[in-house]
C-alpha cells in the first residue's frame, strides 16, 4: 500500500513517464503533478474523487481513472496530447463534460457506463 510518505516520494522521480498505481488506497494526487513528463498514468480503483491537480501532466496520452469516485472531469479538458482514457465506474460525472471529452476524438474513450453499452 502507497503511504503519503511514498506517494511524495514518487513525486521526486520527476523523469518518469509511465506509472501505476492502481489498487492502491489514495487521498491525494497533489505529488503526482509534479511528474511532468508522465504519458501514461492508471489510477484505477484508488478511491480518488479530485483530479483537478491532472491539469498539470500535460503530455499525458493514456489516462486510466475506472472505478473512482470521481465527479468533475474538466481539469482533463486542456490535455492535449490525452488519446485514451478510461472513466468507467465513476458514475456522478455530468454529461455536459463526458460529452466534452468526447469532441476530442479520442482513439479510445470509456465512459462511467461503458460495460452497459457493450451489452447492448
Amino acid at each position: 500500500m502507497l503511504t503519503r510518505y511514498k506517494i511524495y516520494l514518487l513525486s521526486l522521480l520527476t523523469k518518469l513517464n509511465a506509472l501505476n498505481i492502481s489498487e492502491n488506497p489514495l487521498c491525494d494526487l497533489d505529488p503526482i503533478a509534479n511528474l511532468k513528463d508522465l504519458t501514461s498514468l492508471y489510477l484505477w480503483h484508488t478511491n480518488i474523487r479530485d483530479i483537478t491537480c491532472l491539469k498539470s501532466n500535460t503530455k499525458l496520452v493514456e489516462l486510466g481513472l475506472a472505478d473512482n469516485q470521481i465527479n468533475d472531469v474538466r481539469g482533463l479538458f486542456d490535455l492535449k496530447q490525452l488519446d485514451l482514457l478510461f472513466l468507467g465506474g465513476n458514475e456522478n460525472i455530468p454529461e455536459n463534460q463526458l460529452q466534452e471529452i468526447e469532441a476530442k476524438n479520442l482513439s479510445d474513450f470509456r465512459r462511467p457506463d461503458w460495460k452497459k453499452q457493450i451489452e447492448n
